[in-house]
């Protein structure tokens, strides 16, 4: 059986939640709930015409969906997380460091994946899988 954090996903949907601020408004939607655009620039500092776009690059990949049912005017649009998709990794923290810690989390990434690059695992089980990290700076 599969860890519950593993999904398998179409290649728009690790593109579409990279992005620095769309994780962001994932981690927002499935915190509080469904929002509109204006809510979801509020609670990050940003443009609503940012976030509404951004927002419709998540619905194309099918990680959230609109909430009709709850607009009270045509005009406004509220969005969810999709309720069949649960995106996580445990990988997943926000850390505080300075640069000279990251340099070392970096290295130490770095390492740990090269064992594994350098030791591949054998068998008919056994599928190329694509690593990678990223830390950005960012609000919580």
């Amino acid at each position: 059986m599969s860890p519950a954090n593993r999904r398998t996903v179409d290649s728009s949907v690790p593109a579409a939640i990279h992005h620095p601020l769309r994780h962001r408004l994932l981690d927002l939607l499935r915190a509080d709930g469904p929002a509109t655009a204006s809510r979801l620039a509020e609670a990050t500092g940003e443009l609503v015409g940012n976030v509404s776009h951004h927002l419709k690059v998540l619905a194309t990949a099918g990680v959230i969906a609109e909430v009709p049912e709850l607009a009270k005017t045509r005009r406004e649009r509220w969005w969810r997380v999709a309720t069949a998709v649960d995106y996580s990794w445990s990988t997943e923290r926000w850390l505080t460091l300075t640069p000279e810690r990251l340099d070392e989390l970096s290295a130490r990434i770095e390492n740990l994946i090269r064992e594994y690059h350098d030791d591949p695992s054998e068998g008919a089980d056994a599928h190329d899988v694509f690593v990678f990290a990223h830390a950005v700076p960012g609000r919580r």
